[in-house]
This record gives structure tokens, sequence and C-alpha cells, in this order.
């Protein structure tokens, strides 16, 4: 069982032209995705307008956390990371996501169906033309 502590934030520029977006979402045993969105301690953001900080998740045996970053630059253009970690905390699964296109960048490709699972719940799954696990290391 761990405890891990977790970034989130949703932020905006002081113009608007630039998002920064950070959530986790919590699956249990059961395949029970959560989207948590609670902050337990304030913390600072990329940028000046809207809210940031950590949160705190308790995991049990066979449970894991999809946490995933996101930055929107004024020409539309969104850059993000995705990290699977385990109930004890360790991170199983690093992806990238850029010009639409998610590639692996370290970790276990057997995980992938855990954020394919999460990125349905969540609808960004229209937002991917293009998945490459074969990249990365072990």
């Amino acid at each position: 069982m761990a405890k891990l502590k977790l970034f989130i934030e949703a932020t905006k520029s002081r113009r608007g032209r630039h998002i920064s977006r950070a959530l986790a979402v919590h699956v249990r045993n059961n395949g029970e995705m959560k989207l948590v969105q609670n902050i337990d301690e304030e913390g600072k953001g990329t940028y000046s307008k809207g809210k940031a900080g950590y949160t705190y998740i308790d995991l049990k045996e066979g449970e894991f956390v999809v946490w995933m970053k996101f930055i929107r630059n004024f020409m539309n253009r969104v850059k993000g990371e995705i990290v699977v970690y385990n109930h004890k905390g360790e991170e199983v699964l690093k992806l990238v996501y850029r010009k639409l296109k998610i590639r692996r960048s370290k970790g276990d490709p057997k995980y992938w169906s855990i954020v394919e699972n999460v990125l349905k719940m969540l609808g960004l799954d229209k937002r991917i033309r293009r998945i490459n696990l074969n990249t990365g290391v072990d």
C-alpha cells in the first residue's frame, strides 16, 4: 500500500493563450475509474489564472493511478505526458503525447490497456491518431 502525492492543475496564462491541465484517474481493482479533482495542499501552477495543488491518493493492492499533464499553446497544439503508477507507487509506464500521437517513453507496454480505458472514459480517444508502444526503454 502506498500513498501517492500528485500534482493537479487547471491554469491558463494571463491572456488565455496557453493552457495547462494536469489530472489523475484512480483505477480500482474492480475496473471502476474515478477522476481525482480535489486539491489537498495548495501549490503554484504553470500559469497565473486558475487552481493548482497537490492531492494524496491511497493505493491498495492491484490499484493504479493514471496521471496526465497536457499543455496547449496559442496555436492550439497540445503536448503532454501520461504516467501510470502501480499500488507500490512505482512508475510502470510513461507515454508522451505530441501531434495527436502517443509514444511510449519507458515502462512496460502491458499497462497500455489501463491508459486506453481511461482515455475512453475522458473522451480523449478521439484526439489520438497514432499509438506507438514499440519505442522507449523497458
